[in-house]
């Protein structure tokens, strides 16, 4: 089986996040240096290859998530986060994120290079290498809300939400049902509101998070387009 290249990177260096600042900085040696805000990341006081976020673009699958929106979100410059199948549409992505075992199993072979990969998933950390974030997986959860986790762990202060729907009155998925994979249902949907109305909570006053999904249920976040949003978080 063809593995990815963070497979075999994995198998030199298993890493999980470290969230503490005491914990970075006994990762990097006690070598930090000043931050300096570069395209969105903060540079110079991470461990190689790990970058701090001052502003991050989430895309999940949401059928609201457009291709214009997209090329948006790219062009901005920003770090851009896509949600398991969701780097299809964004390519350019500086993040893949998702916490099911079996979509890392089915998509392994398929991710980009360029992107960095992460999960919660401890078997999917240990079977392919990937980044582990490190977080509470006994409740409920989704791999969109976790994302938006990960991005404030990452130091995200800004956080702007594409294809966010959080329903399926217009279809599962912008691409469709996922095939040998388990699809959303409106059971689901109605968890999923309340995860992150939890995660809205928990991160009120602390981060600054916008719903620019063209199409959402959620009430829990703020709204604003995603030009209006793009313009507030770069002004």
């Amino acid at each position: 089986m063809k593995l990815h290249n963070s497979y075999m990177l994995g198998r030199q260096r298993r890493k999980s996040l470290p969230i503490s600042e005491d914990a970075l900085r006994e990762a990097a040696g006690n070598t930090f240096r000043p931050l300096q805000k570069c395209r969105g990341f903060f540079i110079g006081s991470m461990p190689p290859g790990e970058h701090r976020m001052h502003t991050a673009i989430i895309c999940a699958s949401g059928p609201s998530l457009t291709p214009d929106d997209c090329q948006k979100a790219i062009g901005a410059e920003l770090p851009v986060i896509a949600v398991n199948s969701s780097w299809r549409a964004v390519p350019g992505c500086s993040h893949i994120y998702a916490g099911d075992l079996r979509w890392w199993d089915a998509s392994i072979n398929e991710l980009p290079e360029s992107a960095e990969l992460w999960t919660c998933n401890y078997r999917a950390h240990t079977r392919y290498g990937l980044h582990l974030f490190e977080t509470d997986t006994r409740w409920a959860f989704n791999s969109g809300q976790r994302s938006i986790l990960f991005a404030a762990s990452l130091g995200a202060k800004n956080i702007i939400l594409l294809g966010f729907d959080c329903s399926v009155s217009g279809g599962s998925h912008w691409h469709g049902d996922h095939i040998g994979l388990d699809n959303p249902n409106a059971e689901n949907a109605s968890r999923w509101r309340g995860e992150f109305a939890s995660t809205a909570r928990l991160l009120a006053g602390k981060v600054n998070i916008i719903n620019s999904s063209r199409q959402t249920a959620l009430k829990c976040f703020r709204r604003l387009s995603l030009d209006e949003a793009l313009r507030e978080v770069t002004c």
